[in-house]
């Protein structure tokens, strides 16, 4: 079993520090069962947005939603921060499981 967990801070002008604390506990799947907890604390310095990184997922041309079993399309958007000095490119690289999902166009590249 894998999980994986996403988040979003927005720091101030004056942020150059942030202390992460992370907590969860989890346990098996059963009655009676025992919870066990992990934690873990981290710190960021130097705090810099270089890339602003923007999709949406659209509806098929005959459906006006997203469904299971219908085609959708999700559009990703990577652009450089207007604030950021760094000159580098990112490269990516789209890797999805081909009973899912198909990839049209581009897998990878430098953006």
């Amino acid at each position: 079993m894998k999980s994986s967990w996403l988040w979003e801070f927005e720091p101030n002008e004056e942020t150059e520090t942030i202390i992460f604390s992370f907590r969860i506990e989890y346990s098996k799947i059963e009655e009676n069962a025992i919870y066990h907890s992990y934690e873990c604390h981290f710190t960021v310095d130097h705090i810099r947005t270089l890339f602003i990184v923007k999709c949406n997922l659209e509806a098929g041309k005959e459906a006006d939603f997203c469904r299971m079993g219908s085609i959708c399309h999700l559009n990703l958007r990577i652009s450089r921060c207007e604030k950021s000095p760094v000159t580098a490119a990112v490269m990516y690289e789209i890797i999805a499981e081909q009973a899912m999902w198909a990839v049209c166009g581009r897998t990878s590249g430098k953006q």
